[in-house]
């Protein structure tokens, strides 16, 4: 889960990414909320020089921008992201790459993608609003 942690500090790299605006959901835990994050989620295959491998993402831009683990494209020479619809895109080229925080933003030529919708860090709770217990 490092790599989520990665995703959400990405910084200077994702600027225009923060900036869009986000679907509000009143609780993402509800049956549509669960749909909606499935949607958004993909596997990625990749070839690398001593084999194939596989890995898993998550759709941040309707316009095909793509996170995952920096471990899941590291040393890959292609890459592949299948999303649940059964669409199959060949991976572009990579935008951001932090092996560090273990994190990756990739570009595939899609349009009108399902996505998942990132919180913001920057926001104040609110008293009395519940928040996730750390185990």
């Amino acid at each position: 889960m490092r790599w989520l942690l990665g995703i959400l500090l990405l910084g200077r790299a994702t600027e225009g990414i923060a900036q869009q605006p986000v679907e509000r959901r009143s609780n993402a835990s509800t049956p549509q909320g669960v749909t909606s994050v499935r949607r958004a989620t993909v596997t990625i295959s990749v070839t690398r020089p001593d084999g194939d491998a596989f890995g898993s993402g998550f759709v941040v831009t309707s316009d095909g921008v793509i996170a995952t683990a920096a471990h899941v494209v590291r040393g890959a020479t292609t890459a592949s992201v299948h999303l649940p619809s059964g669409e199959t895109f060949d991976v572009q080229g990579m935008i951001a790459f932090d092996e560090a925080r273990d994190y990756a933003l990739l570009r595939i030529a899609g349009f009108g993608l399902s996505t998942v919708a990132l919180g913001n860090s920057g926001m104040s709770w609110r008293r009395g609003k519940r928040r996730a217990r750390r185990t």
